[in-house]
């Protein structure tokens, strides 16, 4: 629960409702201050955003750090998730039965589970390695990048690591450290460290924390929920001194209710949508011409210029048919007061062309 925590409030203090500041944040790097997994990072991406918007900056670290940016997680936690994504995995699997009566959706709830447990549990059990399979994704990435680096070592337990740009990283294999961060935030070497083992000659399989082990995989899913009989085989129950507890007021909302969730300003569009927006200025998918990234300044200016020039037409046009409109109202008001004047005699003999 403390994960999901942390996952839900790092949704709560990025992903707020459109409006100047979101868009601020999203153009400078947001997810790169939360997902900074060393205090040097955390700073340097902190100072970017910082650069583009001073008030968005305020409104991250009005918010302790400990509840959205990764670097400040507690280490004996082995998680670095800083999105809500679990929670929305788990809104999207009761999709189906979020609207149904209290009794149905627990007794759905109860069936999801116990099935799930029953095939976790089954899928662990049938694992041939010591290691998760997602543990063993993660290394198998990491190893391809340790080997783009190089690994210094003189005298101790400390290894230095040298990427292609230069950047230094010191690795402590003895303390299962990393200077990147992400070794003792996960519990799963890094790619520093990887590169170490190479240098070494040993396995980094040996070097993966206990929360990816075989044995905590089944452990998770030990757990057992047993099947329910029908209601009508349940034994007699008579209740005793128990109040009636009556259901609570439905207050129907007005509109349609909601069914999907809200997404980000900057988050792509689902895969599966039949309609995606087309940029008139670049002739690409996914934005439109306001928010098009290759539209510079100077363009902006012509848009904004375009626009205006625009709307002075429109307003034009339109004062122009408004005046033709009083001219016409103001003809047709003479014709009515010469009429009366004239009386109907005269004005059928003007109109007959008689002196």
């Amino acid at each position: 629960m403390h994960i999901l925590g942390i996952a839900f409030d790092i949704s709560l203090q990025i992903s707020w409702q459109p409006s100047r500041t979101t868009k601020s944040i999203g153009s400078c790097g947001k997810w790169q201050v939360a997902r900074a997994a060393n205090r040097a990072s955390f700073e340097q991406a902190l100072a970017s955003v910082r650069e583009e918007s001073v008030n968005a900056a305020n409104r991250l670290m009005a918010e302790p750090v400990q509840k959205w940016a990764r670097h400040a997680f507690e280490p004996s936690l082995k998680a670095d998730h800083v999105s809500n994504n679990m929670s929305e995995c788990f809104n999207s699997w009761i999709r189906e039965d979020r609207d149904k009566p209290i009794l149905q959706l627990l007794e759905n709830f109860r069936r999801k589970i116990m099935i799930r447990l029953s095939e976790k549990w089954a899928e662990a059990d049938k694992l041939n390695d010591t290691i998760t399979p997602y543990a063993k994704e993660n290394l198998t990435m990491n190893e391809k990048e340790a080997r783009k680096l190089q690994v210094l070592h003189g005298r101790g337990r400390w290894y230095e690591t040298l990427d292609q740009a230069g950047v230094k990283i010191l690795v402590n294999i003895e303390d299962g450290t990393c200077d990147c961060g992400m070794w003792q935030m996960t519990g799963l070497p890094c790619m520093h460290a990887i590169a170490v083992f190479m240098y070494n000659r040993e396995y980094a399989h040996d070097h993966v924390h206990w929360y990816y082990s075989k044995e905590a995989w089944k452990m998770t899913y030990d757990g057992n929920i047993n099947p329910i009989p029908d209601e009508s085989r349940w034994p007699e129950f008579e209740p005793q001194n128990i109040p009636n507890i009556e259901p609570p007021m439905k207050k129907t909302k007005v509109g349609r209710p909601k069914k999907k969730r809200t997404r980000a300003p900057d988050e792509p569009r689902a895969p599966n949508a039949t309609f995606s927006k087309r940029c008139s200025l670049c002739n690409k998918l996914g934005h439109n011409r306001a928010t098009c990234p290759s539209k510079g300044n100077d363009q902006l200016q012509k848009e904004k210029q375009l626009q205006k020039e625009k709307q002075l037409l429109r307003m034009s046009q339109k004062h122009q048919h408004t005046g033709l409109l009083h001219m016409w109202d103001a003809l047709v008001l003479q014709i009515n007061n010469l009429q009366l004047q004239l009386g109907p005699t005269t004005m059928n003999a003007a109109q007959a062309g008689l002196p």
